[in-house]
Formats: structure tokens, sequence, C-alpha cells
């Protein structure tokens, strides 16, 4: 079985000057060929009969190597290149085969990635019996990258590094060498429909979303000190019967809180392995810039409440400059900030009416354009209701990632056919707009 690791790496700074410029060359050859590809395709589509039209369908990448433009690029191990060119090919085919879309180009951020194969980094063993990671060749190279793990793991094939905000890791798989018997979909669903109520509850895992103190009798507070933290934490391990969690959220603001107590709680929390990451539930912009001035960790998660009939966040992202309701911001430009800041929005309650009104919105009697809406596209694409209202939110660009839940098995399974769902912009606009909105 493959078993995924994640290691925090230090590098010195003559490391991250070398490991930015390998990431730049390697961004580099990948939007040469995306622009590439859709030179072809522009002059395929004029000058080749109708569906016939030249795919550059291949690996190539010595032809930018040019010495007036860019024979800095010489600088840069040629296998970074040649993975970067082998990665975008590998998605252009998975994208013609209709599992992902077509390769885009990357911008230039705070973030970046380089794949490196055997022939470019080894693990060695130091006087002191500590694993130490040699990046590069012999002629080109950085050293040795220092980095923390929590944990022993076998050589990988192949490796990236990864930078993001300021922060670098190593990634990687391996073969643990444990046999795992993989059994189809269906065969499981039988199995668990054929479990009593009892039974099902034993094996459920379940993800406990913030540290909060629960409503009893009315009332109802919230608790970010160090020593809640790290009780719920402990909590919530108990009760998942797991030695760590891979995200912890902070659910909902603590105006009481003590940024301080926060960040030493992240770090003995992650220093001794029982959370990986961290995040925010239901939280503006300022409170998490509050948190960022002592926590040290990134916080990579805010899950917010958003549906079609529940979206204040793209309504004053509409309405700006005027004095109509939809213009009231009630989030600090949420939305926004989390694109800017790669910070991924978690949609919570993606069916609910919201503004008020109780239930769902499928069937619901105030909106019968937008059932009428969702189920003309939902028939058109073969799939169901639920999947279109989950496509809805995947296609915005922010990259968000709903949460959805059911006791159904079958249910799950059609609402994550909203991955393959590519919705058109005057689609996206028409569902919107047939939810009751007005575009100014």
């Amino acid at each position: 079985m493959l078993t995924g690791i994640q290691l925090r790496a230090y590098p010195t700074n003559h490391q991250k000057l070398i490991l930015s410029q390998w990431m730049g060359c390697a961004r580099f050859v990948w939007n040469a060929k995306c622009d590439e590809d859709k030179y072809f395709r522009g002059f395929a589509r004029k000058f080749t009969p109708f569906k016939h039209y030249y795919e550059t369908q291949d690996t190539k990448y010595s032809h930018f190597k040019s010495k007036e433009l860019s024979d800095w690029l010489s600088k840069c191990p040629s296998q970074i290149l040649r993975n970067s060119v082998t990665n975008w090919y590998e998605t252009l085919n998975d994208s013609i085969k209709k599992i992902c879309g077509r390769p885009k180009r990357k911008k230039k951020t705070d973030k970046g990635s380089i794949y490196l194969t055997r022939e470019l980094f080894r693990f060695e063993k130091n006087q002191c019996g500590q694993t130490v990671l040699f990046i590069g060749q012999k002629k080109n190279n950085i050293g040795y990258l220092k980095f923390h793990a929590h944990a022993d793991f076998k050589e990988p094939k192949s490796l990236y590094i990864r930078k993001e905000r300021g922060q670098y890791f190593v990634s990687f798989c391996y073969d643990d060498g444990v046999e795992q018997d993989l059994i189809k979909p269906q065969e499981h669903l039988e199995y668990l429909r054929g479990m009593t109520a009892e039974q099902l509850q034993s094996i459920t895992v379940g993800i406990d979303r913030g540290v909060t103190i629960p409503v009893h009798a009315g009332h109802q507070e919230f608790d970010f000190s160090k020593e809640h933290i790290i009780a719920s934490v402990e909590g919530s391990l108990k009760r998942l019967q797991t030695d760590y969690v891979d995200a912890l959220l902070l659910h909902r603001p603590d105006t009481l809180v003590e940024p301080e107590e926060v960040a030493e709680a992240f770090d003995e929390l992650h220093k001794a392995g029982k959370v990986r990451h961290f995040g925010v539930s239901n939280q503006n912009p300022m409170q998490i810039e509050l948190l960022k001035k002592a926590v040290t960790q990134p916080l990579l998660i805010n899950q917010l409440q958003l549906s079609l009939t529940h979206a204040p966040m793209i309504d004053a992202g509409f309405n700006v400059n005027m004095m109509n309701n939809p213009s009231f911001m009630h989030d600090g430009s949420v939305l926004e900030y989390s694109r800017i800041s790669d910070m991924t929005i978690q949609p919570w309650s993606p069916f609910q009416a919201g503004n008020g009104k109780k239930g769902l919105f499928f069937d619901h009697p105030d909106y019968p354009e937008l059932n009428e809406k969702i189920n003309t596209i939902a028939e058109d694409k073969g799939v169901s209701r639920e999947a279109i209202a989950i496509a809805w939110l995947l296609r915005h660009p922010a990259k968000m990632q709903p949460i959805v839940g059911s006791m159904n098995p079958e249910r799950i399974a059609a609402i994550c056919k909203a991955s393959d769902v590519a919705l058109s912009r005057t689609e996206w606009y028409d569902l919107y707009k047939a939810a009751g909105k007005m575009l100014p």
C-alpha cells in the first residue's frame, strides 16, 4: 500500500535562492508548452479540415533554450525541465481523456514546486545516524537540505519540493509493503447495507470541526485558550480512535482570543504530531490576520456557509459602489481575501435554503425558477440535482472544497459526480440569477 509523507524542510538562504530559480524554470517550460499548444490549436482551427487539428503532444523543450532570450535555463538541471514538461504532457493526455481540464499557464506567486526523480536526490545517513537529503547532481547541486521527520520511511523513487508562503516542504509516496485487499465500490455498498445501525456506528469515522464549548441549556461560549484547544484535540483523538488528525479548525471566532495562546497550542500539537494542518471556520479576514500575528503554521482552511441561495460573499462582490441590500459587506471580502492568501474555502450547508428559510432549496416553494433550472441542467448532463449544486461551487476559480454529508451511500456517490461536471460561464450565471439574484 502506498504511504504519503510530507516533511517540513529548512533550506538555507542560498538554497532558497537556487530552489526559487529552479521552480521558476520549471514554471517557464510548463507555460511555454501551454503557449505552444494554444498557438498550434489556433492555427489548426483556421487551416485544417473540420474535426481535424494538430495536437502538440510531445515532451520536447530544448527549443525553448535560446542563448539570446533564455540562457539562464541552462543553469537549471535538465532533469527538472524534463520532468516539468513530462507532467504537462501527462496532464494534456488526461484532459483529452476527459479526466481533467487542459493544462493552463501558471502565474508567478509565492507558491512553487519542482518534481525530482532519483537522479536528482538521495537520502543518506550522517555521522550522527540522522537521515539527510542531498539535492542535485555532482556539478549542479544545492547540497544537503535540512528537514524534520516524525517517523521512519522508505526511500522513494521521486519527490516534490514545494514552497508555500515562505515555507518549504518535501513530499513523496512509497510502498510500505503492507498488502491491502481492494474491493469494488458496489461490493462495499452491499456490505454496508447488510450492517445494523450499531455496527455502522462502530466503524464510522467522524471529524470534529471545531474547538468550542457546545450549547448547554441555551448557553453558548467559545474558548480559544491553550488549555481548551489541547483538551479538545485530545478528546477528538480519543473519539476518533486515532493518533493524529489531518486538520484542526477553530470554529467561530472567540472575541476573548489571545493569539499567543493559540500559537502555543498549535506549536505543541504540531510538534507532537497530533495535528498536521490548521485552519478556521466562519471567520473574517481581520480575525484571521489577528491569529496570523502569532501563529507560525499556515492557516489553510476557512469553512463558510455558501450555497446557491446563500451567497452574500458573492453578492457583495457584484454590487460594488451601490446602495442596495446585496452591496452590504457582511464578511470583509472573505472570498477575495481567501484567493489572495491561498486559503481554501470549504462551503458548508451547500443545499440549505439560507436567508432565514428552513430546509433545503430543492423543491422549496420559494425557489421554483431555481429548481426548474437545476433540473434542466442535471437532465442535460446526466447527473443528480445535488451534483449540479456542488458543480456550481466547484466552477468558481477560488477552488473550493464543499462539505457534504449523508447517511445514504448512493446519494454520496451521486454528489461526487459533480467533479465530472463542467458548467459553462453562462450556466453558472443562469443558476445564480435563477436563485433570485440580480446583477447590477
